[in-house]
């Protein structure tokens, strides 16, 4: 994280689980009215499941501005996490879109982020790149993630 250093935004680190974190400063301080929260935390073999689960979005939403974005790193070799994140989107009826970056020749490694956002407006900045892929008519059966249930073995790639 050698970069926050760079920011010229008041960033404040909060260690800890982020999901416990995040239920504490509600209670303490209510909304943090985030314009953006990152979720980077998927691409390794074992996934913090408890951070994409209905409840864990749904404190997510009670600390998102209204006109916030939800991003998350869903690059990961052996889990195919699109239909966990689409499950999410359709349940608190969010627009998502997928962000897909190639890599370079500069040693930049290709990555896969989701966008989530209650207004669908704010992905139009994005129309006509290809790299983006609106996932408006996207469709899963897979069941909704919940801190009751979860199941890797669908999402296997």
């Amino acid at each position: 994280f050698s970069f926050v250093e760079d920011s010229q935004a008041d960033v404040t680190m909060v260690l800890g689980d982020a999901r416990i974190s995040l239920e504490r400063e509600l209670a303490e301080y209510g909304s943090q009215n985030f314009d953006v929260l990152v979720l980077d935390t998927f691409s390794s073999d074992s996934i913090p499941v408890h951070l994409v689960t209905k409840e864990a979005f749904g404190l997510y939403l009670e600390h998102l501005a209204p006109d916030g974005i939800i991003a998350a790193h869903i690059t990961n070799l052996h889990l195919d996490l699109q239909p966990v994140f689409w499950g999410l989107a359709d349940y608190f009826n969010l627009a998502m879109v997928r962000v897909e970056y190639e890599g370079d020749d500069d040693g930049g490694y290709a990555s896969h982020w989701v966008l989530l956002a209650r207004h669908p407006a704010l992905f139009d900045v994005f129309a006509n790149q290809e790299n983006i892929i609106d996932l408006s008519d996207y469709f899963t059966d897979l069941k909704l993630w919940t801190d009751d249930y979860s199941n890797l073995f669908q999402i296997l790639k």
